[in-house]
């Protein structure tokens, strides 16, 4: 399931470039190996800039998103991948509550792995129902969450990593 080429990928050419993107994405990096002595999907071993940094993650070929802290998250970071998933642009997906990315139904047990994610720092094993722009759904598994940090180790919001996703049913419910 993915967007069209044309829209995703001409919209969104320059954005996650920016320093604000770059940012974040450094920030990401950084926290999900503090907190579990890994490299995100697509990062290598070898010392990278931050432009680095956040080409590698913009171009992995798993998810990535990340909402800010505030009291109803919007999405603050969306990868090339996760912008095809939710078939939106940059422009789109960044600042839109990413509470809507999951279907109504969804957004209480999606809440609850949140706050665990919160209060843990990092939760492993999350699986749920997502909607696209288009209104199709997918199943989004093998996706982990965890909070994101800046250099003073304050956290700015939670970041998700998808490991698999595959299209649903429209008859079928998790």
């Amino acid at each position: 399931m993915s967007g069209t080429p044309s829209t995703v990928g001409r919209v969104d050419a320059d954005a996650w470039r920016s320093p604000t993107a770059t940012s974040i994405a450094v920030a990401m990096a950084r926290s999900y190996e503090t907190l579990t002595g890994e490299l995100l999907p697509g990062m290598t071993g070898d010392p990278l800039t931050d432009a680095e940094i956040a080409q590698a993650l913009f171009e992995t070929k798993v998810g990535l998103l990340c909402h800010d802290g505030g009291a109803d998250p919007r999405f603050i970071y969306a990868n090339r991948t996760a912008q095809r998933l939710w078939q939106m642009p940059w422009q789109r997906i960044v600042g839109m509550p990413s509470r809507l990315s999951a279907e109504p139904d969804q957004r209480a047990g999606r809440a609850r792995m949140l706050r665990e994610a919160a209060g843990g720092g990092i939760f492993h094993g999350y699986r749920g129902i997502r909607v696209a722009a288009d209104g199709t759904r997918f199943e989004i598994d093998d996706t982990t969450i965890w909070t994101v940090t800046d250099d003073t180790g304050a956290a700015v919001g939670q970041a998700a990593v998808i490991g698999a996703w595959r299209p649903v049913a429209a008859d079928r419910r998790i």
